[in-house]
């Protein structure tokens, strides 16, 4: 199923589970994990993270919320610490987020994979009106795997 991530009439992100609604207001989303019990983390000023699994996956990952003037403008998601093990391998880690992606939001508008023995450099792009999905691994101290949605204001 292809879509818009902020539904036009609801204006939040879809949480599969726990099953809630991730708005552009940062006290919506306090009373939102409060009221559901759902553990988070402060992080710094602006920025809490929680676990949950989204993309109609089955696959408890991170979510970090990042706030601007108490408005959402940033998400990121990434692997829990379970994840990570000896036969950890960040090219079948991207190769399945971003069939996730492809199953939910359709085939990327830019998508550009050199394996990351090479150079690390794997790069997807969804948009949308007023946001923009972001999949890549970059190498910095060595391999990192970034997933984020950002938003104009």
């Amino acid at each position: 199923m292809t879509g818009n991530i902020f539904l036009s009439k609801r204006n939040s992100f879809e949480i599969a589970n726990p099953q809630i609604s991730i708005s552009k207001s940062m006290s919506h989303n306090f009373a939102q994990l409060k009221y559901y019990n759902i553990e988070f983390t402060i992080v710094a000023k602006g920025y809490i993270v929680f676990r949950a699994c989204v993309f109609s996956a089955d696959e408890e990952i991170c979510i970090g919320l990042h706030f601007k003037k108490n408005r959402l403008y940033f998400i990121e998601l990434f692997r829990t610490r379970e994840y990570f093990h000896d036969n950890y391998n960040i090219d079948l880690s991207y190769a399945d987020f971003n069939n996730k992606l492809e199953i939910r939001y359709g085939i990327p508008k830019l998508n550009r994979t050199i394996p990351t023995i090479e150079c690390a450099n794997s790069h997807s792009s969804w948009s949308f009106r007023g946001m923009r999905i972001e999949h890549w691994i970059i190498d910095r101290f060595g391999p990192e795997e970034r997933l984020s949605i950002t938003f104009e204001n």
